[in-house]
């Protein structure tokens, strides 16, 4: 009896990705911080994902005092 290998990390694609950013950057607009955030790409061998990267610190934006 064989076992499938279960994928541990769900593939992230560059229109996840964008999405996700656009919703982060809209979530702290409201808050009333404008931040940074863009989507990398970054490959690990042969498997092609995208990242959302920004300036927050810690979760948050940085402090302004």
């Amino acid at each position: 009896m064989s076992k499938e290998k279960k994928q541990d990390t769900k593939h992230i694609t560059k229109k996840m990705a964008t999405a996700m950013a656009e919703d982060i950057k809209t979530y702290w607009s409201k808050q009333g911080h404008n931040i940074e955030v863009w989507v990398e790409r970054i490959s690990d061998g042969n498997a092609r994902d995208y990242a959302v990267r920004s300036n927050l610190h810690n979760g948050g934006p940085e402090s302004t005092a």
